[in-house]
This record gives structure tokens, sequence and C-alpha cells, in this order.
């Protein structure tokens, strides 16, 4: 699909700017590869995300599930390759590639999440054990942004995921000494600032 939208635009004479992630590409690369090789390809992500959207829609017959317990219901495969959305949790992606070794003759798995991700989750739930509160920076629809909130929420009760500091409420901080600050890879610098600047205020 997409090199048939890319060969319309070239027809209409039309630049073509390729802005997708490396990371991101990297993961096309490898799916189709190991489709071509003979592999069901399942991938571990939000089923619905663009980037998911974009992997799956480079494969004929692709496989997406959203959490681990779902391997369970797969029906035995012969060979699969399993692949991961950028920005999904690695804990859980390895816990679903354990539980598709009992699927499976065959089983590839190539750890497609990002490093930077990994490292930011890490850096996220080590801010949230000392926080006595975390806020979390990012859009709604945000997956990365939602997993960071998962991880946070998992060690820490108090946490809140905004998109803006006009969503900061003075009485979250009352009582608080920590406050822990992490946002999504597409955050943008000043939105970070201008929530840190409404937290000093308060």
């Amino acid at each position: 699909m997409k090199d048939f939208r890319e060969k319309r635009a070239k027809a209409k004479g039309l630049k073509i700017i390729d802005a997708t992630c490396p990371f991101v590409k990297q993961v096309h690369i490898i799916s189709t590869d190991l489709e071509k090789q003979g592999c069901q390809v399942v991938v571990f992500g939000d089923a619905y995300h663009p980037e998911v959207v974009g992997i799956a829609g480079n494969l004929k017959e692709p496989i997406v599930i959203e959490e681990p317990e779902l391997v369970k219901h797969f029906p035995f495969i012969e060979k699969i390759a399993f692949v991961a959305q950028t920005t999904q949790n690695k804990k859980k992606f390895e816990k679903a590639a354990k539980l598709l070794k009992s699927k499976c003759k065959e089983l590839i798995v190539r750890n497609t999440i990002c490093n930077a991700t990994e490292q930011r989750q890490n850096a996220s739930r080590k801010l949230a054990e000392k926080a006595d509160i975390m806020i979390i920076i990012g859009g709604k629809n945000s997956g990365n942004t939602k997993r960071l909130y998962q991880i946070c929420e998992s060690v820490k009760n108090d946490c809140y995921h905004i998109e803006t500091d006009k969503e900061l409420k003075k009485e979250w901080f009352d009582g608080k000494v920590i406050v822990g600050v992490t946002a999504g890879a597409s955050t943008p610098d000043w939105i970070i600032d201008n929530v840190i600047n409404k937290i000093k205020e308060f």
C-alpha cells in the first residue's frame, strides 16, 4: 500500500520526504524479511496505533497482540517471528515471548523496542520510587506516554497524566516534598518547561 501511494505521488511530480523514525523503519524491514522466510509475524503493540497499523500494513497476514495473556489463545504455529512496537514495555514483551515458545516449533524474537524508550521507562520508574507525586506529560493518545504513566502508577499511587500545565491542580501538591516529572518522547520542551514553572509557582 505504501509503495503504491509513493508511486502515485512520484507520478504527479510531488516531492516525497520520508519522515519515518529510523527505529520504526527498521521494524518494517525486519518483519517483512522474516515473513519472506516463512514466519508467521506476531507484532506486540497497540493494534490501532499508527505505528502498528503501518507495520501490519506491510505484511500479508500479521497477528497483533496487545497483552502477553492473549498468547494463550494461539493455535500451534510452525514458525513464529516476534517483533514489537518501538515504544512498548520491555518486560511485557519478554513475558509474551516466553509464552510464545510453547505455541510453535521455532520462535525468532527480535527486540525492536527503541533504546531511548527503554531508558526513559527505567528512569521514570526509578524517579517514581523516590518522588511523592509523579506528573507524566504527553498526549492522551500517545502510546509511549501511556506506558510511562502505567509504569509510574505501578510504584506510586499519586500519578497524573496531563497534556499541558493548564490541567495541573494546586491541591495535588499539598504536603508533597519531592515532585517527579517525566514526559513522552514527542512532548515539546516548551510544554515541559511550562509544567515545571507552574509547579514551582505552587
